[in-house]
Formats: structure tokens, C-alpha cells, sequence
């Protein structure tokens, strides 16, 4: 059994790991979707400026003075009219700047090699794209964009992508935390399970409708009828035993009364002992009963106690002694059979032969507790002997109060669970009480 219940469940695993998985998978596809997206605005960019510098090459003509005009105003767009915009275009021919945006105003744009370059013009990132010279014309245009304006086309389009993965993650970490509960069910299953075989109720585990699950039930099922096979095949042979060495026990306490003194005394000793270690492992017997086989029997109380009262009122018919039992039919205590027959057998015997004239079971359940008191009409307890039952709690106890077989008994009620109180009645008599968790709680 573990000491302590670990902090960490297996639901906060599974959710932490899945949701980290999800998490990487989420990160993952936004990091393709705006390398996808850079990458399309990168060639729609490129394409734009290829276009106009194309254009602006094609509509450009000489007048009759030699002088560059632009027939048509294909350039003429709003960014290539705002100063410093960084949408500029111009025109040139070895080295010399003949037309120019007017955005450009007098400034020139640096002239590179290759069709494509990037610069830093007025402190603003530019893309400068330059379209070929026309055949046996060394005139050429170039055209430029700031780069600022491929970050923020990228970032408009990558935004809506990320808010939909975002969704998306909420989403799936939600179905995940359905589908673990969903999963992690049968498990929830079987632990109530166990808890109420420990309880007593039922006496085997239930089959959850899961195939992993339900061959782990018939494994700790079948584990179960051998383990309780196995306890009462050894509880039986060690009482047999035990009862066994009682009888000569007994005999030789008898044929003592025919020795001389010292060798009755030194022999009663030994039996005394020997006495004593039956009755302590008999008592561990039925401990290990309860605990080791991993579940807790219930006995209804009313057919023990009614054979109990017919064999001592038969024995007690000389005195007249009247029992009454009040106890209904279903009422039951979490001890084994052949304990409370011990149990009960101890107690009835002492309020039998103390009473006076009657004795009175009632066994009840109040609120949570299965509760069962016995009550004759006699003198009632001696002071030594409640002294002795709240003080001494082991049934290992050198000196067992003879005659009582409260010792016994409460050995009993409290490895099943129970508690006894041992008390004199108010107007006459002992009260002997016991109380047990009820069935359902």
C-alpha cells in the first residue's frame, strides 16, 4: 500500500502532455503558414515592381529636342507621388538620371548591378528592381519599394492565420480534456469499485465494458478468490490447531487436582501460557483474515444471536434467565461469521450468567453507525474490571482478566473497525455497547 497518494494524476500527465504536443504542433504550423506567406508576398512584391519598372520602360519615348517623356502615366500611382515614400522610380542612361518620380524629387536612386538589389536610401530598407535595356539602348528604369511594405502586407495576412490556429488549439485542448476524462473513466470505475470491495460490498470487482480494463478486473478477481482461498484454508488449519490444544489444555488443568501443590502451581503456569499464546494467535488469525485478504465480510446478526439465546437460556433454565432481542433481519456488522459467533458467544455468555433475571440485545443502525448493546440485570461491572478494559488494549496483555471475555471481544470489534464501550447501567446491570461504521457509508 503506498503511504501517501501521489500529487500528480495521470489526467494532469496526459492533459500537460497533449496539450504540450498540440502547443508544438500549433507553433509549428504558424511558423510554415508565415514562411509560406513571407514567401507569396515576397514574389507578389518582386512582381509588382517588375511590372511597373517593365512599364514605365515600354511607355517612354524622346521627344524632337532628345528629351525622355513617359506617355502614358502608368507610374503615376499615389505612393510614387508622396515624398520620401519609398516608392520611387527613374530613368537612366550611362550613369545619368534623365526622368525621375516625384516622389524621388531631386534625389537619385543609387544605381547597382543586377536585376534585383537591396539598399538603404533616406534610413528606409529599399528593393530596388531595375528592368533591361532595350536593344541599341543603353536607357534603363528602375523601380523601388520599401521593404516596410512587405513586412506589413505579411503580417496583415499572417494575423487571421493565427487567430484561427489559436481557435484551433483552444479546441483541440478541449476535446482532449473530454477524451481523457472519457478515457480515464473506467479507471475512476474500478477504484470506486475496490474502495466498496473493501467496504464489503460487492464481493468482486465490475466489468467497466473496456477490454484492457475488464481483463485487469478478471485478473485482480481471480486474484481475489485465491487470496480468500487461500486465508481461510490457512485460518481453518491454524484453528483447528488452536481448539485442538484447548481440549487436552483443559484435561491436564483438570487431572491438576490430584498433583501436591508446587507441581499443580508450576503446571497450571505453563498451561496458563500456553493458554495465552493459543488465544494471541487466534487473535492474529483473525486479523490477517481481514486485512490480507483485502476485503471486509458482512454477517447478519439476528440468526447467531437467536441460536446463541435458545443454547444459554437452556443452560441457565434453573435460573429462569429471559433474553429479548430486538434486531431486524437484514442487520449486519463487518465481522466474519466464526468471529461474531466468537464474539457474541463471549459477550452473551458473561450477560447470561451475571443477569439476574433477563437480558436485552438491541441492535440498531443510527445515522451512520450499525450499533448493538447488551444489557442484563445484575450487579454490573467491578471497578477493577472497567479499570482493566480502559487501560489494557492488547489482547497480548500477561494477565487476562479471567471469566469476562471482554478482552477477546474487543479484540474483535477492533480490528474489524468497531469500537466497544463497557459501562454499568443507570438503575442496574452492565451495558456493553459496539459500533461499527454502517454498511452504506
Amino acid at each position: 500500500m503506498l503511504s501517501k497518494v501521489s500529487k500528480t494524476s495521470l489526467y494532469r500527465r496526459l492533459m500537460f502532455a497533449s496539450s504540450l504536443a498540440v502547443a508544438l504542433v500549433t507553433a509549428v504550423s504558424l511558423g510554415l503558414a508565415w514562411l509560406g506567406v513571407r514567401s507569396s508576398g515576397e514574389r507578389t512584391f518582386d512582381s509588382r515592381l517588375r511590372q511597373t519598372a517593365t512599364s514605365i520602360l515600354n511607355n517612354l519615348a524622346r521627344g524632337s529636342d532628345g528629351t525622355l517623356r513617359l506617355e502614358e502615366t502608368v507610374a503615376d500611382q499615389q505612393e510614387f507621388s508622396r515624398p520620401r515614400s519609398g516608392w520611387y522610380w527613374q530613368a537612366h542612361q550611362n550613369g545619368v538620371v534623365s526622368l525621375r518620380s516625384r516622389s524621388l524629387g531631386s534625389d537619385a536612386l543609387p544605381i547597382v548591378g543586377g536585376e534585383k538589389a537591396s539598399v538603404v536610401f533616406h534610413s528606409t530598407e529599399l528593393t530596388l528592381f531595375t528592368a533591361s535595356p532595350r536593344k541599341g539602348d543603353a536607357l534603363s528604369v528602375t523601380v523601388s519599394g520599401p521593404k516596410k511594405a512587405l513586412e506589413d502586407s505579411v503580417l496583415a495576412e499572417i494575423q487571421p492565420i493565427a487567430l484561427v490556429l489559436c481557435i484551433l488549439f483552444l479546441l483541440l485542448t478541449l476535446a482532449l480534456h473530454f477524451v481523457i476524462r472519457r478515457a480515464l473513466f473506467p479507471l475512476d470505475h474500478m477504484a470506486s469499485s475496490i474502495q466498496k470491495l473493501q467496504a464489503g460490498s460487492p464481493t468482486e470487482l465490475t466489468a467497466s465494458g473496456i477490454k484492457e480494463i475488464d481483463q485487469a478486473t478478471g485478473a485482480i478477481n481471480d486474484l481475489l478468490v485465491e487470496t480468500r482461498a487461500l486465508v481461510k484454508t490457512n485460518r481453518d488449519a491454524a484453528a483447528k490447531l488452536a481448539h485442538a490444544l484447548k481440549t487436552p489444555l483443559a484435561q491436564i488443568s483438570a487431572h491438576l487436582s490430584n498433583a501436591d501443590k508446587k507441581t499443580a502451581q508450576n503446571v497450571q503456569s505453563g498451561v496458563e501460557a500456553m493458554r495465552r499464546q493459543v488465544d494471541v494467535h487466534l487473535g492474529r488469525l483473525r486479523h490477517a483474515k481481514t486485512s490480507d485478504a483485502g476485503f471486509r465480510s458482512w454477517t447478519k446478526l439476528k440468526p447467531i444471536t437467536a441460536d446463541l439465546i435458545f443454547a444459554f437460556e437452556r443452560r441457565e433454565i434453573a435460573r429462569n434467565i429471559e433474553a429479548s432481542i430486538y434486531c431486524d433481519e437484514s442487520f449486519a456488522v463487518p465481522v466474519e461469521l466464526i468471529d461474531l459467533e466468537e464474539l457474541m458467544g463471549n459477550l452473551l455468555d458473561n450477560a447470561f450468567r451475571h443477569a439476574t433475571s433477563s437480558v436485552t440485545i438491541n441492535a440498531q443502525q443510527i445515522d451512520a453507525i450499525q450499533s448493538i448493546t447488551i444489557l442484563d440485570d445484575g450487579d454490573g461491572f467491578s471497578q477493577d474490571a472497567m479499570q482493566y478494559m480502559q487501560t489494557v488494549s492488547s489482547e497480548d496483555d500477561p494477565h487476562p482478566l479471567q471469566g469476562l471475555g471482554l478482552k477477546l471481544a474487543q479484540s474483535i470489534i477492533t480490528r474489524s473497525g468497531g469500537i466497544l464501550l463497557v459501562q454499568n447501567d443507570d438503575v442496574k446491570g452492565a451495558r456493553i455497547q459496539m459500533k461499527w461504521p454502517a454498511h452504506s457509508a
